[in-house]
């Protein structure tokens, strides 16, 4: 593997965040849960780490809950899991399982409740850290599943052959237990260092968009044919100021545009099939946010937040992450042509953000004043809290008396049916 460089915009937010640590600031680094993706080291030994038959001992604590683990055999080993999904009176999700040094397995697991068992649907492991397959192989969101009907799910399944592999799009039928590839080896993985960096699920249309980190981007439509998936020809990569790399392309939700930021001091707009719209200036000498651009639910307006260059307007920062108090915001048609601009009050620290839209032109603003809340960290108080609502369309402001609540989504959180135990060794399936 090849060791990546930061650029000099990465330099730049690498400096404020040296900067912000001056004062014994604490940087958000990755959890406990989450395993980095590896620089080249010795291949492990293939010989006795290939595992032939991955398979679970299963036992009863005592509130009833199943606890799933693999035999003594396969030596020291943590366990981490995806989000599961229910089909057909069981559940599945997908495991990694990381072995010394170098060695990973994923799986497809099921569980059906009631019962004692968990079933390996499928599994892949990969020893040789020196594969170029390695980085690409370690989980991420990527593994979630996808619920494509009430019979079938959809998976991405790595396939190793020699110090190489293939990617394929895969589905599994719940009810027949048949696993079938749709897309086959879609990814043409070279010597350099790549890996899915970004994932998406448009649950309404059945559509998946991939974004690698060297740029590959994929629009596969699961409910047509191969010739309606939407597959870019030019590339858009990954801002790489660190080894996972800072995000460069901001998706509508509608899966229809895409907007890229290539570095040039310009982001540019492009429709799914990678035709090229609009280009938007970056503002000289002024913040941006590391989500540089959002887009409404309905995907008709895009806009961007910006501050002036001045420490305190930095709500959080890591090295590819930075969010701010804007003092401005920028709003764009879904072609990337400016519509409408927004300036918060006069004042060092008046600030301004979109918190929702009330329908496709009409934004919810919400306005403030701020102070830092200690020195230690980028914690902020507002203060003077104020709503109106802006038609972006029209140029249009009205003081809001009462705030329209957003749909929260907490009516429809669940117990989670799975996950691991203090140790790491384990997979937990609650029953009820």
């Amino acid at each position: 593997m090849k060791a990546k460089h930061i650029t000099v915009q990465g330099c730049i937010l690498f400096s404020l965040l040296i900067a912000g640590c001056s004062n014994d600031s604490k940087v958000e680094t990755a959890t406990a849960n989450e395993t980095p993706l590896s620089t080249a080291q010795p291949a492990a030994s293939n010989s006795d780490v290939k595992l032939t038959s991955l398979s679970f001992t299963t036992s009863r604590n005592p509130d009833g809950s199943i606890r799933a683990e693999i035999s003594d055999a396969f030596g020291h080993y943590t366990v981490g899991s995806s989000s599961p999904v229910e089909l057909q009176g069981a559940i599945y999700h997908m495991v990694t399982l990381y072995r010394g040094d170098d060695i990973v397995t994923n799986a497809l697991l099921s569980h059906r409740l009631g019962q004692d068992e968990v079933k390996v649907e499928w599994s892949e492991t990969i020893t040789d850290s020196n594969n170029r397959w390695y980085n690409s192989f370690h989980s991420g969101k990527e593994r979630q599943l996808l619920k494509l009907d009430e019979e079938r799910l959809v998976f991405l399944e790595p396939e190793i052959i020699n110090n190489g592999g293939r990617y394929h799009l895969s589905v599994l039928n719940a009810k027949t237990g048949e696993r079938t590839r749709i897309r086959e080896d879609f990814w043409p993985l070279t010597e350099d260092y790549d890996y899915i960096y970004q994932y998406q699920w448009n649950e309404d249309k059945q559509q998946l968009f991939m974004q690698s980190y060297l740029g590959n981007v994929w629009f596969f439509d699961l409910l047509g044919e191969d010739k309606q998936d939407r597959l870019p020809e030019n590339t858009f990569r990954v801002i790489p100021h660190s080894t996972t790399g800072a995000p460069s392309l901001f998706l509508s939700p509608d899966f229809e545009r895409f907007v890229h930021n290539d570095e040039s001091g310009e982001v540019t707009f492009f429709t799914a099939d990678g035709q090229r719209l609009s280009s938007v200036k970056l503002p000289e000498k002024r913040y941006v946010p590391s989500e540089l651009m959002k887009w409404n639910p309905a995907s008709t307006v895009a806009w961007m937040d910006t501050a002036p260059e001045q420490q305190h307007r930095i709500t959080g920062i890591d090295i590819d992450y930075l969010k701010l108090a804007p003092e401005q915001i920028y709003f764009y048609d879904r072609d990337g042509l400016p519509i409408a601009s927004l300036q918060a009050a006069s004042g060092d620290r008046s600030a301004i953000e979109v918190v929702q839209w009330l329908d496709s032109n009409v934004a919810l603003i919400k306005a403030y004043t701020y102070a830092q809340k200690n020195t230690t960290d980028y914690d902020i108080e507002e203060t003077n809290i104020s709503y109106y609502s802006y038609d972006v369309i029209h140029k249009v402001k009205k003081q809001m008396e009462a705030v329209p609540r957003a749909a929260s989504g907490e009516e429809s959180a669940e117990k989670a049916k799975v996950r691991t135990s203090a140790d790491g060794r384990a997979l937990i399936y609650e029953q009820g």
